[in-house]
């Protein structure tokens, strides 16, 4: 698939755009052939961000409404490069319910693991009955009902499509691989109208299989909007594949665009390629489709703690040991014969074991949002768990992660500190030594010891892989990082969730309590665990009777 191109509708040249201006409602450009041509732009709506409220009644901050309009300028054609945790997602999802009639369908390309993540923040922020569905498998394709709102495709269903020629040249039948005209043919099926790439560094090489099916997709398609936290750092070129899809009137070629952009570093043995030769002026060139916007810029439309929550999978090996771990707790909860002070005992220990599980489960993805997190901002993080065993997976794993982005992007982290053993004074000393270690990024400790006296005033980000089952834990925790000396004004804390697990319902109950809570009885609260374990394990119990179909 060659690169997008950008025609003159006069000479039928490829063309790129030499200056622009906008008037009535068009885009008008002069072109290098000399030509101008007009452009239609997204029909104003009577709607407004400010209007938007989620179903859990929440509204968008200041400067996530300044990024739905700044989309409307750039006519959904459109890059948010927010730092992570400032709702790119929802942005993207409140453009396109503002304009629904032209943008709906629209397809999500995303990773696999945060593609449920896509689908619960679009019932949240456009209504439950929002249409939508994840496309997990590329034979999905002949039971996916048309006429939905949303279609959510991961980037590795992209690496299956290939050029028909190559298709046969290659893998010899079509058993593994699909043809590009399916896709298309797909697409064009499913009345899709704009698409988005959702951590668009992933088609970073225009040539890989995956960044050939993006411009194939995109090539047609009027509306295209992308998100991606991370900054451009050291090689420049990978912006290029996104600048193609969506401005291809400026950045035809990605040998024109190296040329003119990016600068040459000397390593010794040859010359590679490095950051770009002129911020400002790509700055310029850009300005009026990409849009980014770094935490310490926008704190003040921010409430003192900021949770927000990771949805994923537990993938179908551990969902199907999950489904079996909770059916005999379902089975032993319904035994007769036992005491109240029975049947809460054993609840918890049935409880505790489903939440290691699903502990264990979420290590790779706590992994991945840390990566994510270090390769775009230069904030130090701290992440939370309940068993020693799950921080003991995470830290191995961080630990060759961090090397291995030392080498890619040649900067020097040291391994991951750990607050887990000794004394309550030896927790106190390795929280000191970590926050003035320059070098370091990631903190791994324990939820309920981290609680108490530890000062963590110079870290504004946190992960709290396990919930505990008495919410002032975990408030607990917050409040170590809001001190007296404080370098952050808010907490950023992500929650990792399992779908349809324990995580899950235990996450809903709380904060459904929370919110009545402060509306009727401000913060402070005497939270009753025995009573939040019972209604949750009643809630899990008549679940799982309805799934299973029984009375």
């Amino acid at each position: 698939m060659p690169y997008i191109t950008y025609k003159c509708r006069v000479c039928d040249k490829n063309v790129t755009e030499i200056s622009s201006f906008k008037l009535a409602g068009k885009t008008i450009r002069k072109l290098s052939c000399n030509h101008s041509q007009l452009e239609d732009r997204i029909e104003e709506t009577t709607l407004n961000p400010e209007s938007i409220i989620s179903v859990d009644k929440k509204k968008l901050y200041n400067f996530q409404i300044d990024g739905v309009k700044f989309a409307e300028r750039a006519n959904l054609n459109v890059l948010f490069q927010d730092e992570m945790g400032l709702g790119k997602t929802i942005q993207i999802l409140a453009a396109l319910k503002l304009h629904a009639a032209e943008s709906l369908p629209a397809a999500i390309i995303t990773k696999g693991q945060i593609a449920p993540q896509w689908s619960i923040e679009i019932a949240r922020w456009l209504g439950p009955t929002t249409t939508r569905i994840i496309v997990e498998k590329t034979k999905d394709k002949h039971f996916i009902p048309r006429g939905l709102q949303f279609y959510i495709f991961s980037y590795d269903i992209l690496r299956r499509f290939v050029p028909k020629k190559q298709v046969e040249s290659y893998y010899g039948s079509l058993s593994n691989v699909e043809d590009y005209d399916n896709i298309r043919e797909w697409f064009t099926k499913l009345g899709i109208k704009s698409i988005v790439f959702d951590e668009c560094q992933y088609i970073k090489n225009s040539e890989s299989q995956r960044g050939k099916v993006a411009r194939e997709l995109a090539t047609n398609l009027k509306y295209k909007l992308a998100a991606s936290g991370t900054p451009i750092k050291n090689n420049s070129a990978e912006f290029f594949p996104i600048l193609n899809i969506l401005a291809p009137h400026l950045f035809r070629t990605r040998a024109g665009f190296e040329n003119e952009h990016c600068a040459r570093i000397w390593t010794g043995y040859n010359y590679r390629i490095g950051g770009l030769k002129s911020p400002e002026r790509f700055h310029s060139l850009t300005k009026d489709f990409i849009i980014r916007r770094e935490r310490s810029e926008v704190e003040l439309d921010f409430p003192e703690k900021n949770r927000q929550f990771r949805y994923y999978d537990l993938g179908d090996e551990v969902q199907e040991a999950y489904d079996k771990l909770e059916s005999e707790f379902v089975e032993d909860y319904q035994r007769d014969g036992q005491s109240n002070f029975e049947r809460a005992t054993s609840t918890l220990a049935w409880l505790n074991r489903m939440r290691h599980l699903t502990g264990l489960a979420k290590v790779d993805n706590v992994v991945d949002l840390v990566d994510e997190h270090i390769e775009s901002t230069d904030r130090k993080i701290a992440v939370f768990t309940h068993h020693v065993d799950v921080a003991d997976m995470i830290q191995n794993k961080m630990d060759i992660s961090l090397r291995n982005i030392n080498e890619m992007l040649g900067t020097h982290y040291s391994p991951c500190y750990r607050m887990y053993g000794g004394t309550g004074q030896d927790i106190f000393e390795t929280g000191r030594r970590f926050q003035e270690d320059s070098a370091a990024r990631v903190l791994i400790g324990p939820t309920l010891a981290a609680g108490e006296g530890l000062n963590l005033q110079e870290i504004g980000d946190y992960i709290l892989v396990e919930r505990e089952w008495n919410p002032p834990n975990e408030e607990q925790v917050e409040g170590r990082f809001i001190r007296i000396g404080s370098t952050h004004k808010m907490v950023n804390g992500t929650y990792i969730l399992a779908i349809g697990t324990v995580d899950e319902k235990f996450t809903k109950l709380v904060e459904l309590k929370r919110s009545i809570i402060e509306q009727t009885h401000g913060k402070d609260y005497n939270w009753e665990e025995s009573s939040l374990l019972k209604e949750l394990a009643e809630q899990i119990v008549k679940a799982r009777i309805k799934k299973n179909g029984r009375r």
